[in-house]
């Protein structure tokens, strides 16, 4: 099965993020989002636990205690905390990328 890629380093366009993911949802893809920077604070926005139903979450370790994001809502809205280096792991793993 091909991986779509995710990468979302603002919060400034969650409803792009939605969008893609449901769409590569529909083809038939496995999507991974994985927020880092400025993007673990959609963590926060309470449509943000759709987004599981959708897609893998991954979030960077060190963007989320940097923009003081809390584990357990993470963790509640099924966004898995790793560290900063499984980025280059994800990337691997996808077979396409996409960074909002």
């Amino acid at each position: 099965m091909k991986t779509l890629g995710i990468f979302v380093i603002s919060d400034r366009h969650v409803e792009y993020v939605f969008a893609l993911a449901q769409a590569a949802h529909l083809e038939g893809l496995m999507v991974c989002v994985h927020l880092l920077g400025s993007g673990v604070r959609l963590v926060r926005q309470a449509a943000f636990g759709q987004l599981a139903a959708l897609a893998r979450i991954s979030i960077c370790s060190e963007s989320a205690e940097f923009f003081q994001v809390d584990r357990q809502l993470a963790k509640e809205r099924q966004g898995q905390i790793v560290p900063a280096g499984e980025m280059a792991r994800i990337l691997r793993r996808c077979d396409r990328h996409l960074f909002i």
